[in-house]
């Protein structure tokens, strides 16, 4: 799920917090928004939208992260579909890079490959 993720951020020009796939948490993949975009609107829209719950940054990270979680009962096609709401929010909140469909096949094909 870890890696399913973070193929759709890459393919989306997400910055990754921890961008070393080898060090990074097998439980929740953070990311950073692009800006001028902010946390909060990625996370409300995910909540409004699509009932999708995204945390946020603690303490010092706080606005400055989002984290997707990816352990215990999660499912390849729960990641798929936080990829694919993800784009649309994206697309919603003006993201330049926010190519409908790219996060949600890099997604797949990482699911596939796996």
């Amino acid at each position: 799920n870890q890696s399913i993720i973070r193929a759709a951020a890459r393919a989306l020009k997400l910055p990754l917090w921890v961008d070393q796939d080898t060090i990074a948490s097998p439980a929740t993949t953070a990311l950073c928004p692009p800006p001028p975009i902010t946390v909060e609107a990625i996370r409300s829209e995910l909540r409004a939208q699509f009932n999708i719950t995204v945390a946020g940054g603690q303490g010092e990270l706080n606005g400055k992260i989002f984290r997707i979680g990816h352990l215990g009962a999660v499912f390849p096609r729960d990641m798929l579909t936080v990829t694919s709401a993800l784009e649309c929010v994206l697309a919603c909140l003006n993201h330049s890079q926010a190519l409908l469909g790219v996060g949600t096949q890099a997604a797949q094909k990482q699911w596939l490959s796996q």
